[in-house]
């Protein structure tokens, strides 16, 4: 895509972050839709993962802490590039579900 390695190593760490973070979302039910769920029910799932994203962000704009990770501050306009590219997973996981659903499949439920 014309980017420098460094750029790329960047971009992909930071989209495997949001993918990560989308997708626990996506595992509180094997079957049941993102959408079933209310996310506010489990505050430590979402206290969790606010605080992950959040430790990657300090260390995009921690001064000798992005040197050493190799970490770099990137634009609002290549988060939501990549925050699109992430909730394609979330797509990928409600269509699986869908399909469960469909066949009937009896899955198990983490966080209700």
């Amino acid at each position: 895509a014309g980017m420098e390695v460094a750029a790329a190593r960047n971009s992909t760490l930071l989209l495997m972050v949001l993918f990560e973070n989308l997708h626990v979302f996506n595992s509180r039910s094997e079957v049941l839709s993102i959408f079933s769920h209310n996310p506010l029910r489990n505050p430590l799932l979402l206290f969790g993962t606010a605080i992950a994203q959040g430790v990657h962000i300090l260390a995009m704009h921690t001064p000798g802490l992005d040197a050493i990770l190799e970490l770099q501050p990137v634009s609002a306009e290549h988060w939501l590039d990549l925050l699109g590219w992430a909730l394609l997973l979330s797509a990928a996981m409600e269509g699986h579900k869908r399909l469960w659903r469909l066949w009937g499949v009896q899955g198990t439920r983490v966080d209700q």
